[in-house]
């Protein structure tokens, strides 16, 4: 090797090196705090018949709400049935709805589900899509559209229940891995740009719905929203990610995040049933 590219070669990795070690730096926040329900939120929310339509994220808040200081001793049940006869009064029912990647997909499950008897069977009901059915090439204003159109239309046929609306959740900042393969063409939804067009779904959402008390907000808890997590910009447009002290990959929930988001989902529905 001619001492040119031996240079070539030292400066490439010395780049990489730094590129490391700014991208540790910049990605390693100190860790979000878990804000747990208090008991009163548990012992009223134990008392509530929820429906809770998700896929995989959503399994993680689930395992978030079993995990809380004190859902054992408040009787909170969680079980996964599409059968509105097996939901008893104060019981989280739950099932995966659609096809991820398809959002129309999982409103049509949805739609058929609660027409069928299970909004009657339930005092709240939500339909949570994944940050799979957001992406920079999704036409954010249409999907909006059709999940508010689909729960408000829900929510006239069913006035009994009352239906809630949920942010969609977010990926975590690209590592280094993920950069160079982004550079390589090999995007799997997972870049800024995607987060761009999940913030923007999320915008309209909260713009339309965070102060009528309905609206499930698991986008702010991942990014640490509520505790004055910085927008991060690209090309101009402020965006938000999974914080990496709640993931346990680029798009799930560790222990800590799920908990967080369970305990979100807890106060929403608290805070909608009492009005405040």
């Amino acid at each position: 090797m001619t001492m040119r590219r031996l240079v070539a070669a030292a400066i490439v990795v010395a780049s990489i090196a730094i590129v490391v070690v700014v991208w540790e730096r910049t990605v390693r926040p100190d860790p979000l705090a878990v804000v747990e329900p208090t008991t009163a939120e548990l012992q009223s929310f134990a008392t509530t018949t929820v429906f809770f339509g998700h896929q995989s994220v959503g399994a993680n808040v689930l395992e978030g709400l079993a995990a809380l200081d004190g859902v054992d001793a408040a009787g909170i049940r969680i079980i996964e049935s599409t059968d509105a006869g097996s939901v008893a009064p104060g019981t989280v029912a739950h099932a995966y709805i659609g096809v991820n990647g398809a959002p129309q997909s999982k409103l049509d499950a949805f739609v058929e589900l609660m027409d069928s008897g299970m909004a009657e069977a339930v005092d709240f009901a939500l339909l949570k899509l994944c940050y799979v059915d957001i992406d920079a090439h999704t036409d954010v204003a249409a999907v909006l559209a059709a999940y508010t159109d689909t729960i408000a239309g829900l929510q006239a046929r069913h006035p009994e229940t009352t239906f809630l609306y949920a942010t969609v959740p977010l990926a975590t900042a690209r590592d280094l891995k993920a950069t160079v393969k982004s550079w390589l063409g090999r995007d799997a939804g997972m870049g800024p740009e995607d987060n761009v067009a999940r913030q923007q779904f999320n915008a309209a959402l909260r713009e339309q719905f965070a102060d009528t008390g309905l609206l499930f907000d698991i986008a702010a808890v991942e990014s640490g929203m509520d505790q004055s997590a910085s927008a991060r910009t690209h090309n101009g447009a402020d965006y938000y990610v999974l914080d990496d002290s709640f993931a346990a990959d680029p798009g799930h929930l560790n222990a800590d995040g799920a908990r967080a988001a369970a305990a979100e989902l807890v106060r929403t529905i608290d805070a909608a049933r009492s009005g405040t």
